[in-house]
């Protein structure tokens, strides 16, 4: 896997949740970090890579997380692995038609060498058969455990002190801040008498820190720095402590292949205004939350106002959001699940 194993994407927490659930599947693990520039490939990456296939034990079988596969492409030889992706590397936002093109090619071509591929959503591996040419015996799909729990009781109404907001994304492109800074600032502008709220957003600020600087930048042109807080990274003690404060959960992604920080709030019984880009359509029941187009602002401003509006429809949808929580997996069943599938893919 990519980066280091302890690194608070949603990429990693899945690969450190599953490596610590599989030896209840009596499956044991051990996650291989790799240094270098991915999904790349770049010259440090391939060598990592490189370094580690050669490395594994005999008799030992390789997993490999989605983000190497276009690394992968061009290895000479590569031993029997299983390709496990969270989404295709092509569609990060803000990469050029060129870029997009160059790692679909990469990617289709690796995937075409993995003994099995598994996805971490229905929606994934819908698009992998249909776009990436893996064929469906080929393919399955492994839902995450749900990773936060909080005590939280649903449809409570707050006593005093601003509606608390949470976001919780790595700031990039892909996961639509700019997006959110927009709909504040709609929010200001055309829903006067709003009830007094505050965005709490916890994320890597360092994966591209010109987008965190021109963020910065809007929030103090446009005086929003009373009601958005880009804190940055916290551990799975804080992100707890966060959703279990919260009143709403908001996410503005431009696309998602799971959304684990949306299953986490519903886990915690927290209504969500989300854009319904990727996986996240199929996540959030109309009963527990509300979605929008990705990228649309006006949207996203017009069902935020109506929920800070609303006391009587967040309690609705925070007792429909525990409900679609309570029927998301566990991380046991997510091994398990897993396990069976390495297994057929190894062992035929």
């Amino acid at each position: 896997m990519p980066g280091a194993l302890g690194a608070r994407t949603g990429g990693t927490r899945y690969d450190m949740r599953l490596a610590d659930a599989l030896p209840g599947a009596n499956v044991a693990c051990r996650p291989v970090a790799l240094d270098g520039a991915f999904p790349g490939p770049d010259a440090r990456g391939t060598a990592a890579l490189r370094a580690a296939l050669d490395a594994v034990p005999p008799g030992d079988r390789v997993v490999i997380d989605g983000l190497c596969l276009a690394t992968v492409a061009d290895l000479a030889t590569v031993p029997p692995f299983v390709a496990l992706v969270h989404h295709p590397a092509d569609r990060e936002t803000g990469l050029s038609p060129a870029e997009a093109a160059r790692l679909r090619h990469l990617e289709t071509r690796a995937l075409a060498r993995a003994a099995h591929v598994v996805a971490t959503s229905t929606h994934t591996g819908e698009m992998l058969a249909a776009a990436y040419g893996v064929a469906r015996p080929r393919l399955g799909v492994v839902p995450p455990g749900v990773t936060v729990s909080c005590d939280r009781s649903p449809g409570r109404s707050r006593a005093s002190g601003p509606l608390r907001l949470l976001a919780v994304a790595s700031v990039t492109a892909r996961k639509g801040y700019a997006v959110l800074l927009e709909t504040l600032i709609r929010l200001r502008r055309e829903y006067p008498g709003l009830p007094a709220f505050r965005i709490d957003c916890y994320g890597s600020l360092e994966r591209d820190p010109a987008l965190v600087d021109a963020l910065r930048q809007t929030i103090a042109v446009h005086g929003l720095g009373d009601c958005i807080w880009l804190h940055g990274e916290v551990d799975e003690a804080g992100l707890a402590q966060a959703y279990a404060a919260a009143d709403l959960f908001v996410h503005a992604a431009h696309y998602e292949g799971y959304g684990m920080a949306v299953a986490d709030a519903l886990a915690c019984g927290l209504p969500v205004v989300a854009t319904a880009g990727g996986a996240v359509e199929d996540l959030v029941p109309e009963d527990a939350g509300r979605l929008v187009p990705p990228g649309d602002a006006n949207a996203f401003a017009a069902e935020l106002a109506g929920l800070l509006r609303d006391p009587a429809l967040r309690a609705t949808l925070a007792v429909g959001a525990q409900r679609a929580g309570a029927r998301l997996p566990d991380w046991r069943a997510a091994a398990a699940l897993f396990a069976a599938q390495c297994r057929g893919a190894f062992f035929p």
